[in-house]
């Protein structure tokens, strides 16, 4: 997009300071999983408990076994 740039670390430190209220670990982790993969604020705010904790886990993408 003509006129972006990403945010150098400095300005993501001060961003994720500006968060308060009732959301704001929530929203704070939002922007700093969105800052950290890239994804979309559409992907972001589309994700579920389900998709990352399942049977009182973590869900990995990582094999329970070893070959």
């Amino acid at each position: 997009m003509k006129g972006t740039r990403p945010l150098d670390n400095d300005e993501i430190r001060r961003v994720s300071t500006c968060f308060t209220g009732t959301y704001q670990i929530c929203n704070r982790g939002l922007f700093m999983l969105g800052v950290s993969t890239g994804s979309r604020i559409s992907e972001l705010l589309s994700l579920r408990i389900g998709d990352v904790f399942q049977n009182e886990k973590i869900v990995s993408d990582k094999p329970d076994f070893i070959f």
